[in-house]
């Protein structure tokens, strides 16, 4: 598959861990003398990803034995972490402001934010005959309160931008205590800036005990807003947008077990968010 790509033969191929929607693999080549790894991504649909590379025919996309989508992208340095700090927060913090910075209107074909009040009560109908009456209530009680936060937000002053609704930290690198890279854009589209935050928020800054790191809730919020001022209703409306994204990511996991996904996660982490914030 390389040699479309001009890149000559792989010498190592390993699995990237972590990503559900996507397959991603870490390739080294062997004569490459600049860049000699590399990610492939294996798609099923076509997404958005940065700085993909040509093949020698100018294709952005080649295609596998059983017909998916593959594409070729440098691989950016460093791991992700799994404990977090206030300096991790900051380099987050920082780095999503500057996204939402992004004149979105330039791009062209951006989609609004997929993720929505419609999209979870369809995914909730089809979880129906597959919940404990512990999760039907936990759901119920969710998607009652993101009725009313989605009306809400029809007459507030927040934010809109270029989004990219999966910064969890699978899909992060630090490298060095450095920020070094965002992955996976599959969900890139125009939405609310407080969801990035939200996001950020439910999978950064939860406690081993299942509660939420107040200080580095705090230096989230206060870094973000000096370089993206917060309007107040975003600020009002923060712990609704954290409901609002751990309801989404809670059924998405749910709908990974229903439908056997091999690569699904565990839903159960983010039902403790979602239960300490209702």
């Amino acid at each position: 598959m390389c040699s479309n790509y001009g890149l000559g033969s792989i010498t190592q191929i390993d699995l990237a861990k972590g990503g559900i929607e996507n397959l991603n693999y870490f390739i080294d080549i062997n004569n490459n003398p600049t860049i000699d790894s590399y990610v492939l991504t294996v798609k099923q649909l076509e997404v958005s990803v940065p700085t993909p590379l040509k093949d020698l025919k100018e294709n952005i996309f080649s295609f596998i034995e059983n017909g998916e989508k593959v594409l070729v992208q440098p691989r950016l340095p460093g791991n992700h972490i799994s404990t977090m700090e206030i300096l991790h927060i900051l380099h987050l913090s920082k780095s999503i402001a500057d996204l939402h910075q992004i004149p979105y209107q330039l791009i062209k074909n951006l989609p609004l934010h997929p993720r929505h009040l419609e999209w979870a009560l369809t995914q909730s109908k089809k979880l129906e005959y597959h919940l404990t009456a512990d999760q039907k209530a936990l759901l119920r009680t969710s998607l009652k309160k993101v009725k009313t936060f989605t009306h809400t937000l029809e007459t507030a002053n927040v934010s809109k931008s270029l989004i990219h609704a999966d910064f969890l930290k699978d899909n992060v690198l630090f490298d060095n205590e450095q920020f070094s890279g965002l992955l996976d854009f599959h969900h890139a589209s125009i939405g609310y800036c407080m969801y990035d935050s939200a996001v950020i928020a439910i999978d950064w800054c939860h406690t081993k005990e299942d509660g939420l790191n107040s200080e580095l809730l705090y230096e989230l919020l206060k870094i973000y807003n000096f370089k993206k001022p917060i309007t107040s209703d975003g600020l009002w409306l923060f712990k609704d947008f954290m409901v609002f994204a751990a309801l989404h990511f809670w059924l998405s996991r749910l709908t990974g077990h229903m439908e056997s996904r091999e690569r699904s996660k565990n839903a159960n982490e983010i039902r403790a968010i979602l239960e300490l914030l209702i």
